[in-house]
């Protein structure tokens, strides 16, 4: 059902829409944008995580959904729009929350159609429950297929499943190792980052970890991941329980090459990670993210020269506080249109004056290495 107001448009399950509203469906709790079949106009990917789902057997509670809106001359229609769940392609599973994240790229590098990845953080794997797990759907003239879609979990990088680790919490699709000028987001292959934020870590529960999977003529390739931890990125952090880290991700075509001094046109992108549950300075849960550059050709740069930390200290508007969870949601843009990429940053638990909680969001200005070591100006 489509409801328009001026230049406004929106959009529930029923009429047009393929679902019917219920209770805790969740309809538009992840968003992503992509030209799934190519036609010029860009189309929007709604993840429904809340979703009852309909079988031949019974109807399976919250297995989540995602429905697909096609662009148009007149903007975003119901008609022709796409539903898809994990019945359609592995097996639907209760409160397994299909559509909790989405992001969207070319990763098999056919120049032409946007692929679309989900992410499914709460599915039990083989019995070992929220072990998590990513659907890569891929585009094509007629829109997203399930025919061929890449269905993967930890075992299927080398990795163990492992109960509460909730792979796909987070995903953040850009091209890391770009080596050639691209002129639009879908000419150069992209590849993947999962967060899997409840991953075990030297023996720190939930500590949390990152995983990038390079794409493909075929999509993701399943071999020589790059796995990250605090302990493995050359940073001053280390693991600790229950730091999230990967809890979010962001990366941006383009825009985020210009993190670092004396990238071009068609330099790779970078990689944020944040860590909302870092303990800082004995600060508890004050919050971290995590700038991990890219080193050209041979993709992300996990040595310690090659990232920076950032958190609120210092801060004039956003003093450290405890639970303030600094990294908890970021985005990337050029706010200022200088040419160098600015970086928002959520606090959802800051306390402002007297209100706890509150939250506060933190705008970092891009700026030349050669002026600010960090590349921002806080």
């Amino acid at each position: 059902m489509r409801s328009d107001g001026g230049a406004t448009q929106t959009f529930v399950q029923g009429g047009d829409l393929q679902g019917t509203p219920e209770a805790g469906d969740k309809f538009g709790g992840s968003l992503a944008v992509g030209d799934f079949n190519d036609d010029g106009f860009d189309d929007l990917a709604i993840g429904v995580s809340g979703e009852d789902v309909e079988t031949l057997m019974s109807v399976v509670i919250a297995a989540g959904a995602v429905q697909i809106l096609y662009g148009s001359v007149g903007g975003l229609t119901g008609v022709g729009n796409q539903y898809f769940h994990q019945g359609l392609m592995g097996g639907a599973q209760a409160n397994a929350h299909f559509g909790s994240d989405l992001a969207s790229g070319d990763l098999n590098g056919d120049d032409a159609f946007s692929d679309l990845v989900i992410g499914e953080p709460d599915r039990d794997i083989t019995g070992i429950s929220n072990a998590g797990q990513v659907t890569v759907m891929f585009g094509t003239s007629g829109g997203l297929l399930t025919t061929g879609a890449q269905i993967i979990d930890q075992s299927d990088i080398g990795m163990v499943n492992q109960a509460s680790d909730f792979f796909g919490t987070s995903l953040a699709v850009a091209d890391f190792n770009r080596t050639q000028a691209c002129w639009a987001p879908k000419t150069c292959r992209e590849d993947l980052a999962i967060g899997i934020m409840g991953e075990d870590v030297n023996g720190a529960i939930a500590a949390g970890a990152v995983v990038v999977l390079n794409g493909s003529d075929s999509g993701l390739s399943l071999t020589s991941p790059l796995i990250m931890n605090q302990g493995t990125i050359g940073m001053a952090t280390s693991p600790e329980d229950s730091d999230y880290f990967g809890r979010t991700l962001a990366s941006q075509w383009l825009t985020s090459s210009y993190l670092k001094a004396g990238a071009i046109w068609g330099s790779p992108d970078h990689l944020l990670i944040g860590a909302p549950g870092e303990d800082w300075n004995s600060t508890v849960d004050a919050g971290a993210v995590h700038l991990v550059f890219s080193g050209g050709a041979t993709g992300l740069n996990t040595g310690a020269d090659e990232q920076f930390l950032m958190v609120e200290a210092g801060m004039a508007t956003a003093p450290m506080q405890a639970n303030a969870k600094f990294g908890s949601a970021m985005t990337i843009a050029d706010f200022n249109l200088d040419g160098t990429t600015d970086l928002a940053v959520s606090l959802p638990g800051q306390t402002v004056g007297d209100f706890s909680a509150a939250g506060a969001v933190q705008i970092l200005f891009g700026a030349p290495v050669s002026i600010f070591s960090d590349g921002f100006e806080g």
